[in-house]
């Protein structure tokens, strides 16, 4: 009877501790006045609770405005978990934010999973497809053809995705129609002609 009582107040004492955790995470999501410690509260709450999956959901609701940066706690602190990271963030973000989370995870993420992350993440926001491949090239952690592969495993349409060149400029997956602005390295460009259209490609 004494140890069934003893684990019962063990069991009370850390519903209470975790509830004085969120409320507290609440109020300074809230008042919003002291980012540290509204980051640090967040961290506490993800590094004790038993399930970062279930504290994340809860810390969603309560400070939906810091999800990009909760996204980053969670991952840097679960990298394993990163898929279901992203579909807990996802429901609280909006369409324009599809990409930074994508590259924040993928930057956590263990390198075996950053592609199923891109791949998640293009499959959820197909809009998104161009800017999370943009986003995740910037990164610099990927080759950018792993990057546009795993965004076509996620339903992108290869012939409207395309990557940055050296010079900023975008440049046609293979199989895709090239895009009519000229690149380095390119072995044709558009002639000069007199300007009513009568150009035409010359040999480099």
């Amino acid at each position: 009877m004494k140890k069934s009582l003893w684990i019962f107040w063990i069991a009370i004492s850390a519903l209470l501790a975790s509830s004085r955790l969120y409320a507290e995470t609440e109020i300074t999501c809230s008042l919003y006045k002291n980012h540290k410690v509204a980051t640090d509260t967040i961290r506490a709450s993800l590094e004790q609770a038993d399930d970062a999956i279930i504290s994340l959901q809860a810390l969603m609701k309560l400070c939906p405005s810091m999800a990009l940066e909760m996204a980053d706690l969670a991952s840097t602190l679960h990298p394993q978990l990163a898929l279901d990271i992203f579909n807990t963030v996802f429901d609280h973000i909006s369409s324009d934010q599809v990409a930074a989370l994508t590259a924040i995870l993928v930057k956590n993420a263990p390198q075996e999973m950053r592609s199923e992350v891109i791949q998640l993440a293009v499959t959820k926001s197909p809009e998104s497809a161009q800017a999370i491949v943009d986003a995740v090239i910037a990164m610099d952690l990927m080759d950018s053809t792993d990057v546009i592969v795993a965004a076509i495993s996620g339903g992108a349409d290869p012939a409207t995705i395309t990557e940055p060149t050296a010079a900023g400029t975008p440049s046609a997956l293979p199989g895709g129609l090239p895009p009519v602005a000229t690149v380095p390295g390119n072995t044709t460009t558009l002639g000069t002609g007199n300007g009513s259209g009568g150009g035409t490609a010359s040999p480099n």
